[in-house]
């Protein structure tokens, strides 16, 4: 297993290596879902004031290491390709920043590993004693996840550390809010607002519009309720 290394800074500047007991370790594959998995785990680094992981797990070709990015495979040489991964916490410490301000972190650290992916991250998050694993996941169905399987499963069965997969937020369709009926958009201009709901509607709905007016013949006194439901 090729291992490299490098130290970043969390205002991008050089720094030397930290106390590792404590931190927290984050698989990166340079997807947006690990993208948000990775801002995820600043914030919980942030919160404890420990140290971030950033782990890119990439494959092997002779001398050279393969990394896939943007639909791109590359073939660099392993410090071409430790400054590849560093730049890219770079860009995740400044989406952090301009999100959430400066974390309360010194530092964060990247490393670029070799061979099946859950394993190295395991075998990374035990040798550097981590406190956390933070990985994302992608939402593959049917054929296509029996075949790759998952990174994150196999990471949450073999860890030796609490494991956080953060997944894709995707909207509903019971959380989509419909347009307006145009029926009763047009009642409602036309009436003025004096008729809410087009004929189609006036019955679907559980609770129907109700007007409330002041009370004219009684007695008017200080923080007397004004409004009353007509009958």
């Amino acid at each position: 297993m090729q291992k490299d290394t490098s130290n970043t800074s969390s205002d991008g500047s050089a720094a030397e290596r930290p106390k590792v007991a404590g931190s927290v370790l984050i698989a990166t594959d340079f997807s947006e879902n690990s993208q948000e998995a990775a801002l995820h785990a600043f914030q919980t680094a942030s919160l404890w004031g420990s140290v971030p992981h950033v782990l890119h797990v990439c494959d092997r070709s002779g001398e050279l290491l393969l990394i896939e990015r943007e639909g791109e495979r590359l073939s660099l040489t392993p410090e071409k390709a430790r400054a590849l991964v560093a730049e890219h916490v770079d860009r995740l410490l400044a989406l952090y920043r301009s999100r959430y301000g400066a974390p309360a972190f010194d530092i964060a650290m990247s490393h670029v590993l070799t061979g099946n992916p859950a394993e190295a991250i395991v075998n990374l998050a035990r040798d550097l004693r981590v406190s956390l694993i933070v990985v994302g996941t992608s939402r593959k169905k049917g054929v296509e996840r029996m075949l790759l399987g998952s990174t994150a499963e196999r990471v949450v069965r073999h860890a030796q550390c609490p494991v956080m997969v953060s997944r894709p937020r995707v909207i509903q369709p019971e959380e989509t809010i419909e347009p307006p009926c145009p029926a009763c958009a047009e009642v409602r201009q036309r009436t003025e607002g004096a008729q809410i709901w087009c004929d189609d509607h006036m019955d679907q709905q559980e609770r129907r519009h109700t007007y409330h007016y002041r009370d004219k013949n009684s007695r008017v006194r200080e923080n007397f309720p004004l409004l009353f439901p007509l009958n």
